[in-house]
């Protein structure tokens, strides 16, 4: 992973812990309702930044085993017309890479590191609802249930975008990689 980022994160994800733990103290001096919602802002912003750079160590440093093959991986026969109609085509080249150098190299090891990204950001997806557990610390949890469901449908989308790209592209590559293993076969 690079070390700057690592740097920066771990630097950001202080910071939010930091005034997660201001604003909750204000707020338990004062009951000051703007601190309340810092404070909730802040822990939301915490949890989820803290989830995504754990997943992304446990994804980088840990060679989780997927098979691409495997029953999980394989595109069903609705995909093509789901991304059809959710237009991949015409944005998939503006979304960023988080680490655009994990792609190039080997084509195999490329497809292996598609699936470890895919269940990385679908995990992450899962994950990005345990905020609304947070709601039951809450003096009225019924009230604030909206914020942390908004918060949370919104971090899952982000995490689904990926997840998207990812079973666009990789049967493409797929159908190459066995191309070419053909060709190398028959030689």
């Amino acid at each position: 992973m690079n070390r700057k980022v690592d740097f920066w994160g771990g630097v950001c994800i202080a910071l939010l812990a930091v005034s997660t733990a201001c604003f909750s103290l204000i707020y338990v001096k004062n009951h000051h309702a703007v601190c309340f919602s810092l404070a909730i802002t802040c822990g939301t912003f915490t949890y989820h930044t803290a989830m995504r750079f754990a997943m992304g160590w446990v994804v980088g440093r840990h060679q989780v085993p997927v098979n691409p093959q495997g029953r999980w991986f394989r595109p069903h026969p609705w995909e093509p017309g789901l991304y059809a109609h959710l237009g991949v085509k015409r944005w998939k080249h503006r979304v960023p890479s988080y680490k655009p150098y994990d792609m190039h190299g080997d084509l195999q090891a490329v497809v292996m590191q598609m699936c470890r990204n895919e269940l990385a950001h679908e995990v992450m997806a899962i994950l990005s609802f345990v905020p609304l557990l947070f709601c039951l610390f809450c003096d009225d949890p019924v009230a604030n249930l909206p914020v942390f469901l908004i918060t949370s449908v919104l971090a899952a989308v982000a995490d689904l975008i990926p997840v998207i790209l990812q079973r666009y592209n990789r049967p493409r590559l797929q159908r190459l990689l066995r191309r070419r293993q053909q060709k190398a076969g028959s030689k």
